[in-house]
C-alpha cells in the first residue's frame, strides 16, 4: 500500500487489546444481568459505600457514638453545635431538614456515581446503566457480546492472516470478488426459493378463494331454489283456496307421469312436462318392463314406496307410491322425470338432502296429491273414481 493510505492493519492491533477488555466486561456483566440490580439501585449502593467510607466516625449519631471525633476539636465542635441546634427544633422541622439534606446529597453524589458507572475503563463500570443511558453506543459495542468466540484480537489476527497470504492488492480483490460472487449466487438461490414459496402460497390462496366462491355460489343457488319453491307454493296455496288445485300443480318439482293402481294394472291418469312416451297402462304381472317404467313398477309392487333409477346417463326417474282418497282407498304412483343439466333445482330437491330433506319434498307431494284427488273426484262418488 502507498504511504498516504490509512494503515488499518496496525490500527486493528493497537485497538484490539483495549476493545477486548471492554468486550469482556460486557460479556461478564451480561451473563449476570438476571441477578444484577437496576442501574439506579447500583448507583445508590455505590453512594452508600462512599458514605460509609467517608462518614464512618458518625454512623451512630442517634446513639451519641461521636466520641471518636474527639481527637478532631473542630469537627467535634461542629457536630456538637449541630446536635444542639436540632435539639431546640420541632421534630417535623428536623425531619424536613434531614430529608432535604438527603435529597441534596443524592442529587450531588448520584451524578458522580453515574459518571463512574458509565466510564468503560472504570472499575465501577455498570452495563445496565450504560445500556439505559447510552443506548446508541451500547448497540454499537454489543454486536458480539453473545458470541463468546468473537474478539477484536481475533479480528486483527484474521486480517493479518488474509494480508500475509496475498501477494498483492490484485489477489485481495480476487478473493473478495470470489466471495462476493458466491454470496450473490447464494442470495439468488434464496430469492428463487422464496419466490417459489410465494407462488405456491398464492396458488393455494387462489384455490382457497375459488373454493369459497364456489361454496358461496352453491349457497346462493340453494337460496334461490328455495325462494322459487316458496313462490310456487304461494301460488298453489291460492289455487287450493279457490278450489283450482289440479294435476298441473304437481309439476312443482319436475315433469311427471301419474299412475293409478287397479289390481295388477297401472293406469296413467296424468302426464305433465314429459315427452309422453310412457304407456297408458302397465301390466304388473309381466316379468320384464321398459327401463323407463321400472321404478314405477317397483314403487307399485315392492314394500318400499320410493325408488330411483337412471335409465340413461344424465336422466333420472324417481317413483313414489302414495295412498290417497277416503280411508286411503286408492294408490297412486308419481314418477318424476329429472334432467339435472336443465333442472338442477329438481335434482337437488328430489335426489339429494343438500338443500332440504327429501322426505319433506315427498311429504309435500303426498299432501298435494290428496288435495288434487279431492278436487278431481266426481261429485257424489266416494270411491275416488276420476272423470275424464
Amino acid at each position: 500500500m502507498s504511504d498516504n493510505k490509512p494503515n488499518y492493519h496496525s490500527f486493528l492491533f493497537r485497538v484490539a487489546p483495549s476493545m477486548d477488555k471492554i468486550l469482556e466486561k460486557f460479556k461478564n456483566q451480561e451473563s449476570r444481568a438476571d441477578v444484577s440490580p437496576h442501574w439506579i439501585g447500583q448507583a445508590i449502593i455505590l453512594l452508600l459505600k462512599d458514605l460509609k467510607t467517608f462518614y464512618k466516625p458518625i454512623m451512630k449519631v442517634n446513639e451519641v457514638n461521636i466520641f471518636n471525633l474527639s481527637t478532631l476539636p473542630l469537627i467535634g465542635g461542629v457536630v456538637a453545635s449541630a446536635v444542639s441546634f436540632f435539639q431546640g427544633m420541632e421534630w417535623y422541622w428536623c425531619l424536613l431538614i434531614l430529608v432535604g439534606a438527603v435529597v441534596i446529597l443524592l442529587s450531588l453524589m448520584i451524578p458522580i456515581s453515574l459518571t463512574r458507572m458509565l466510564n468503560l475503563t472504570h472499575p465501577h463500570f455498570y452495563l445496565k446503566a450504560y445500556k439505559a443511558l447510552r443506548k446508541h453506543e451500547f448497540d454499537l459495542l454489543n454486536h458480539s457480546v453473545h458470541d463468546k468466540n468473537i474478539s477484536y484480537q481475533g479480528l486483527a489476527e484474521y486480517v493479518n492472516g488474509v494480508l500475509t497470504k496475498q501477494e498483492n492488492e490484485l489477489e485481495i480483490v480476487n478473493v473478495i470478488t470470489t466471495e462476493y460472487k458466491e454470496e450473490k449466487e447464494r442470495l439468488r438461490d434464496e430469492i428463487n426459493e422464496l419466490r417459489s414459496k410465494e407462488e405456491l402460497a398464492i396458488e393455494k390462496y387462489n384455490e382457497l378463494i375459488e373454493g369459497l366462491e364456489d361454496e358461496i355460489k352453491w349457497y346462493e343457488d340453494g337460496i334461490q331454489y328455495l325462494v322459487e319453491l316458496f313462490h310456487d307454493l304461494h301460488i298453489i296455496l291460492h289455487r287450493i283456496g279457490r278450489g283450482k288445485c289440479s294435476f298441473s300443480d304437481l309439476k312443482i318439482i319436475a315433469g311427471y307421469s301419474l299412475y293409478k293402481k287397479n289390481g295388477n294394472v297401472l293406469t296413467r291418469i296424468a302426464d305433465e312436462g314429459t315427452t309422453g312416451q310412457n304407456p297408458l297402462t302397465i301390466d304388473l304381472t309381466r316379468n320384464h318392463h321398459n327401463p323407463w317404467v321400472q321404478s314405477t313398477v317397483a314403487a307399485a309392487t315392492k314394500q318400499n314406496n320410493l325408488f330411483k333409477i337412471e335409465p340413461k346417463e344424465g336422466y333420472h326417474i324417481v317413483s313414489y307410491r302414495i295412498n290417497v282418497g277416503y280411508n286411503n282407498s286408492e294408490t297412486w304412483i308419481i314418477s318424476l322425470q329429472i334432467v339435472p343439466s336443465v333442472n338442477k333445482k329438481g335434482y337437488l330437491l328430489a335426489l339429494t338432502d343438500d338443500i332440504i330433506d327429501q322426505r319433506v319434498i315427498y311429504s309435500m307431494l303426498h299432501g298435494l296429491c290428496q288435495i288434487v284427488y279431492k278436487n278431481t273426484s266426481r261429485p257424489g262418488k266416494g270411491d275416488g273414481t276420476h272423470g275424464k
